[in-house]
Parts: structure tokens; sequence; C-alpha cells
């Protein structure tokens, strides 16, 4: 401000001695006083210039420095500002452009805003993951199937580094290749099965990798499911279907008496009866599994349905010296049901327990009421199933303990928690090794 006051001080001093010398030459023609005059003008010019220069600097120092305040609120994020349009004619054009460039940055700030909120709700809406990885490995931006994918914290702002190292040396042949890459990889956070594409992102000139992941494990677990299907189908039938041919090859060559043949004609029908129940099973399972099953839904009484599963082993565990015993713990309601369906639940059950509980051992089928529901327990004092066994003992065909006892079809489990399911209810299994098995089956009071 002060080089605004000198300056208008020196334009303002040719006039005051202009003025002033003006003012001595009409007073007298004498040097001496023309000399004064020029010197009381000179003084003259210097006060009227620092007072003119001091009047016209004051408002434009305040409009000045109001717009410095607007312009550090601006700079700060403060997109709405603006500053007031009173105040000299001086800086009023000033002021009108300060408010239409706030205007201009606060638009463009809101619409990239809101670009960028498009951008991360489509990313987050894809079933694929998507990732940008610089040159240091470190993760600059990825949506949420890539955040769960390689475990990386949910908080956008965070810039993990990239700790697969399939997947980080995928993103370096990209980035040295300058080509697309593309390749199969197993995570070893989580186990995760991925189709992976990396391309390079040149126009950024940081060595950043483009990544989509394509999550494959669900497939993979259906291809595995499927082939261990045929597998195991094949491996239940080639085996009786084998006895059988052998059995029947033997009674065509004549080579055993009549106490072989009748013992030989009771073992083929026993392998027969174990195929037909094998893809009787299996056709059940397949119907349930579509949902091609409805079910013929009626009141039934829980308590006297398990007292009929324990009477119909009770031949069976007599042999075994095995106790089945059934216990309601006070007044239970009874449930909407298909009551063969529901029959063949706890038939499964019991009859698995009985495999694995040896001689003097003891079923406890016992009946409880809690809210909303009834939960039947049943509960064997057998061998026990291992930990690592325990997700998987409701798959088809699967045996915890084929090198034990390999009868029956490793369907029933199967079987029973798609029936409980398609109930609206659930079935949980609870195992110690060595001290016995409990499975505990939650059905609703009416009707899913």
């Amino acid at each position: 401000m002060a080089s605004l006051r000198e300056g208008l001080a020196i334009v303002a001093m040719p006039f005051m001695v202009a003025i002033a010398v003006t003012i001595g030459a009409t007073l007298t023609d004498g040097a001496l006083w023309a000399i004064g005059v020029a010197f009381v003008a000179a003084i003259l010019a210097a006060c009227g210039g620092y007072w003119l220069a001091w009047r016209f600097s004051n408002p434009a120092r305040e409009s000045a420095q109001v717009l410095a305040s607007a312009a550090q609120r601006l700079a700060g994020g403060d997109f709405d500002t603006g500053v007031p349009l009173a105040g000299p004619s001086q800086t009023a054009h000033l002021r009108h452009a300060f408010n239409a460039m706030a205007e201009t940055v606060r638009r463009l700030v809101s619409e990239n805003e809101s670009e960028r909120n498009r951008l991360n709700l489509l990313l987050d809406s894809l079933a694929d993951g998507v990732a940008v990885v610089d040159a240091s490995s470190r993760v600059t931006l990825a949506n949420t199937m890539a955040r769960r994918l390689l475990r990386l914290p949910l908080d956008a702002n965070h810039r993990p580094i990239l700790r697969d190292h399939d997947l980080s040396r995928l993103a370096a042949e990209c980035r040295g290749t300058g080509r697309r890459q593309t390749a199969d990889v197993e995570l070893l956070e989580g186990r995760r099965s991925v189709g992976v594409v990396a391309m390079p992102l040149s126009n950024e000139g940081t060595g950043a990798v483009l990544m989509t992941l394509h999550d494959l494990t669900q497939a993979r677990n259906v291809d595995m499911t499927r082939r261990e299907f045929v597998s195991n189908v094949s491996h239940e039938l080639r085996n009786p279907i084998a006895s059988v041919k052998a059995m029947v090859e033997t009674l065509e060559g004549g080579l055993a008496d009549a106490d072989f043949s009748r013992d030989f004609l009771g073992r083929i029908h026993h392998e027969i009866d174990r195929m037909a129940t094998l893809v009787d099973e299996l056709l059940e399972l397949s119907r349930i599994e579509s949902g091609q099953v409805e079910l013929q839904m009626e009141e039934v009484d829980v308590s006297a349905l398990l007292a009929d599963v324990r009477d119909s082993h009770l031949p069976a565990a007599a042999e075994q010296q095995v106790t089945i015993t059934v216990e309601a713990n006070g007044d239970v309601s009874p449930v909407q049901a298909e009551p063969a369906k529901l029959r063949r639940v706890f038939v499964n059950l019991v009859g698995n327990a009985l495999k694995f509980t040896p001689p003097r051992g003891c079923i406890n089928l016992t009946l409880s009421q809690e809210p909303g529901c009834i939960r039947i327990a049943v509960e064997d004092s057998g061998v026990g199933i291992e930990p690592e066994h325990l997700p998987h003992i409701f798959e088809r065909f699967y045996k915890a303990h084929r090198s034990r006892d390999d009868r029956g079809t490793g369907l029933g489990l199967a079987i029973a928690r798609h029936i409980v399911e398609a109930h609206g209810g659930r079935i949980d299994v609870r195992s110690t090794p060595g001290a016995g098995t409990t499975f505990d089956v939650v059905l609703p009071y009416g009707r899913a």
C-alpha cells in the first residue's frame, strides 16, 4: 500500500506545483519571491499528494484484505465462499471476477465429487474385484470385492502393500512387457481361486497396473463336487456289480453245491437291494434339491414319531447290545410337517448312530420346546467324529469312518439335511472324538 500512496503523491505533485507557481508569479516578479513561492509550492504538493494517496488507498486496502481472506477460505476448501460487492468502485470488477471464479471452482468440485461417487458406486456394485497397483506394489485403488478377495482393510484411504506373491509377479510382468497378462491364481489368504487380468496404465506414467479379479472358487467347487459325485457313484456301483458278476459266473459254471448256491443267491439279492437303495436315494436327493417335491404338511406329534422310530430300530439295537431311549422335557407342541419325510430324517440319524455305537452303548433322543421352535437331539455314545470331518458331514457320499465301516451309501445325512431345511428348520452336529456325537434338529411350529 506504501507504493500506491507514493504513486498517487507523484501524480498529484505537478498539479500542486503548478498552482503554487501560478500564485507566486501573480504576487511578485522577484527571483527571491519566486524561489520562496516554489519552495512553498513543493511543500504543499507533497502534503496534498500524501493526503490524496491516503484518501484513496484506505478503501483499496480494505478491499484487498477482504479478497485475501476470501481466497484463503477458498484454498481451505470452503467453495461456498464469496465477497460482498459493496465497496469502492475501483475494486468492484475484481470482486465480481473473484466471485465468478469461486462459483466456477465450486461447480467443478461438485461435479468431480459426483463423478467420483458414481464411479465408486459402480465399482462396488461389480461382482469382480478391481484394483490398481503402483510400481511399489501398493494398492492405490480397490473396490469392495477386491478388498474382500485380497483381505485388505476396508478403509478406502489406506494404501496397503500387495502381499500375494503370484499377483505381484503378474503385475511386474505386465509392467515390464507393457502388455496384458492373464493367469489363474490360488490366493493364500482365504484359499480363493481367482482369474486375474492385468492391464498396464501407460498413460499414468507411474508404472501402475489395473487388475481385475474374477472369483472362480464356487465354479471350481461345483466342478470338484461333480467329479467327486461321478467317482463316488461309480465306486458305490462298481463293487456290488463286480460281486454279483463273480457269483453269477460261479453259479453258471456249476462249481457250487446247493448250500453255496443258496448263499450266493442271498448275497446277490443283498447287493441288488443295495444298488436299488442307492438309486432310490439318489433320485430322492435330486428331487429334494431341485425343489420338485411338494411337502404334504399336517400336524405331527413329534414325541409319538420318535417313539415309532425307536421301536423300528429295537431289533437291530438289541442285536448290537445298544439301548435307545426317547425323552420329552415337558409338553411339546406339534409341528406342521410331512410325517413320512420327517420320519425319514430320524430313521437316518438313528441308523447312522447305530453304525458307530459300540456294544453296551446308548442312543438318546431328547425332545424339548424353545421359543418358536422345538429341538430334537439325537445323541450317541459312539466313536465320535474328528473336527476336520465335521464341516463335510452333510455332503453327499462323505464318510468320516470309511476305514471302520463301509456300509451305507453316504447319502443319509445329506437327505436328512435337505428334508429339515425344506421344513424351514436346520440341523447341526457336535462331536467329541471317542465320546460320541449329537445331531440337533430344530423345527419351527408352523410351515416355513
